[in-house]
């Protein structure tokens, strides 16, 4: 299992951020504007719903529905949020969510 943890300002453990439970690796962690997670790496579930390499999380580390149908075939080792709300993302996959 691994986990995800924020950290406060001062470096102590923030108590109020859910840790999401994953049963893989992290590899790539980015926040949004508004305060959304988007993790990747090489999981298959996040807090017991399958997502497959790629999730979004809310502020306080549940897991986000939005992303319940995004999964890629392989691991997600690069992600970049852009300026238009896309998001790019490298590895060794060769299709997400069926494309590719």
């Amino acid at each position: 299992m691994t986990n995800i943890a924020r950290l406060n300002a001062d470096g102590t453990f923030d108590g109020t951020f859910l840790n999401p439970n994953l049963d893989g690796t992290v590899h790539n962690i980015q926040e949004t504007v508004l305060g959304n997670i988007y993790i990747s790496g090489s999981f298959e579930n996040v807090g017991g719903v399958p997502h497959a390499k790629l999730a979004l999380l809310n502020t306080n580390g549940s897991v986000n529905a939005q992303f319940a149908n995004i999964s890629a075939n392989d691991k997600i080792l690069a992600m970049t949020l852009r300026n238009d709300g896309k998001i790019l993302v490298g590895g060794y996959f060769t299709a997400i969510s069926g494309q590719g």
